[in-house]
């Protein structure tokens, strides 16, 4: 694909189109693929173990395009071939939180000196997100055009404070056919009764331009013009757990005892809407107290020793010489140290 510099459409969050991102594809993977690395698209993998004599087996499906009956890609059955096996000598696990966590928890009787901490010290990162609405400027609306530009433009950042819960708090943007649905949610009663009552007159005289009608049904776009999403992440609690439940993952985390940590984000949060003169709302998951996370890290935590954590400082696997070669490295995010 091409690159392009930035066209300031807010799609970063959805994927750019322009190739002006520096996503994983533009860096690492493409960097690796220069080096002669085999990147496999549709490929998954089902069960990882030591071979003998050294290294590993990796057990894997690679599900192929659907196909309608005429033989091209359609809404037909899923289709897969396998399982494939190929071995290596050295395995690094980086399939994400939940994914390194699967793996590690689906296949743990191919690894007993793995550390009894797999699955623990999951959080959110302490992600939250939030809306200012309706921003005002003494008696007129505060333009913000939250789609215009890229998604994520200045920060703020929180001190750790007594506890050590310090945080960051950002701007959020997106794409601009976002607003079209904020104003589409919005509509008042009256402006679609007027649209109605216009829509049988032009019926009745004929007229089939209707770019007034829906213009004046949408609205003049003051409360996706005037509002802004605001995202919070930072240190929150710990202690959520990744298990096992009849082969599929299964988180057990709440944001309870995380409380004191995302009251202050709000609290922030309402006295920037303040200063903006905007109204302050909670996304819809936390009117039940339910978070929403785009940065989930745990499950393999880092640790000084095996009782602590499932990797060391060196992010190599932390399992008993003899069952795990020290070649065995879950990374990223998953192996992140989290202070308590």
């Amino acid at each position: 694909m091409p690159r392009r510099t930035c066209r300031l459409c807010g799609e970063c969050d959805l994927g750019c189109n322009d190739g002006a991102k520096n996503s994983l594809d533009h860096t690492y993977l493409s960097a690796a693929r220069h080096h002669g690395a085999d990147l496999r698209t549709l490929h998954e993998v089902r069960r990882i173990g030591p071979r003998v004599g050294g290294g590993y087996d990796v057990q894997y499906v690679e599900h192929m395009p659907r196909e309608d009956e005429a033989g091209e890609d359609g809404d037909g059955p899923p289709r897969r071939t396998g399982p494939h096996t190929i071995s290596c000598d050295r395995l690094v696990l980086a399939a994400g939180t939940y994914g390194t966590s699967y793996l590690l928890l689906k296949n743990r009787a191919a690894f007993p000196g793995l550390s009894a901490t797999i699955g623990s010290r999951f959080c959110g990162n302490g992600d939250m997100l939030a809306f200012l609405l309706r921003a005002t400027d003494r008696s007129r609306t505060r333009p913000i055009r939250a789609s215009r530009g890229p998604v994520i433009t200045s920060a703020i950042r929180l001190d750790d404070g007594a506890d050590g819960r310090g945080a960051y708090i950002e701007d959020g943007g997106y794409p601009e056919f976002v607003d079209y649905l904020v104003e589409g949610a919005d509509m008042r009663p009256g402006r679609v009764a007027r649209f109605l009552l216009r829509r049988m007159r032009n019926i009745l005289t004929h007229d089939t331009n209707l770019s007034a009608e829906f213009a004046d049904l949408i609205g003049r776009g003051e409360l996706s013009g005037t509002s802004l999403p605001l995202l919070g992440m930072g240190r929150d609690v710990p202690d959520g757990r990744l298990r096992l439940r009849d082969g599929r993952l299964d988180v057990d985390w709440t944001a309870e005892s995380s409380e004191d940590y995302y009251e202050r984000l709000r609290a922030i949060m309402r006295r920037i809407g303040d200063v903006l003169g905007a109204e302050y709302a909670d996304s819809p998951p936390w009117w039940r107290r339910r978070i929403m996370t785009v940065h989930p890290l745990g499950g393999a935590p880092m640790g000084r020793h095996p009782g602590e954590g499932s990797a060391t400082r060196t992010e190599r696997s932390s399992a008993s010489p003899g069952c795990t070669s020290r070649t065995a490295r879950p990374c990223r995010g998953r192996s992140a140290p989290i202070r308590r």
